[in-house]
């Protein structure tokens, strides 16, 4: 016979033995009510930083009241050095690998879709050192599923292109289109 875990309405693990359990020993350790657990120990658990209020999910957040996920940080940086999310690879050898897209991808869940409508992505450029690379924007036109398309991008030396993926100046603005009386860019003011 085995130890027996059991979870109790506050979402608390209990462990029972009834025998000798493969490895030995028993589980251990207490919990705070819709924190979920994580193990401490070999073998104990306690709370991690992870808060689930029943329909919204905290982290570092005990009143998770924004959206489905709200993730705070203790101390609020004032540069970019510590980000509340940082999305990318694993740090194998491909994970950085030039023209590589690291995406945060928009779309209701639907069956059978997995394209996103939108998402926003680094590429990286350089490999060299720490890396470096441009921040990217895409959507797609259609409504059929399929990847979206690149429409705006941040290079990392600050130049913006819209509707070209290598802007030589601060802002470059391509048409999609050779049509000789599309506008490109209008200006225009309004009257008081």
């Amino acid at each position: 016979t085995y130890a027996s875990i059991t979870v109790d309405a506050q979402g608390r693990l209990t462990a029972a033995s009834s025998g000798t359990a493969p490895g030995g020993g028993t589980v251990t350790g207490t919990g705070t009510a819709n924190y979920i657990s994580k193990w401490t120990g070999t073998n104990s658990q306690g709370n991690s930083i992870i808060y689930d209020s029943g329909s919204k999910i905290g982290i570092g957040e005990t009143d998770p009241s924004g959206g489905r996920l709200t993730v705070s940080q203790a101390t609020t940086p004032t540069d970019f050095s510590d980000p509340i999310l940082w999305v990318g690879g694993n740090g194998g050898a491909d994970s950085y690998a030039a023209n590589n897209k690291h995406a945060i991808g928009f779309h209701y869940v639907s069956s059978g879709t997995r394209e996103p409508s939108a998402a926003i992505a680094l590429t990286t450029t350089s490999t060299t050192g720490s890396t470096k690379g441009d921040l990217l924007f895409a959507t797609r036109s259609v409504t059929t599923d399929t990847a979206p398309l690149e429409r705006v991008r941040i290079t990392s030396d600050g130049n913006v292109g819209i509707g070209i993926a290598t802007p030589g100046n601060r802002l470059s603005v391509v048409a999609s289109t050779a049509i000789e009386d599309e506008c490109i860019l209008r200006l225009s003011g309004g009257s008081s």
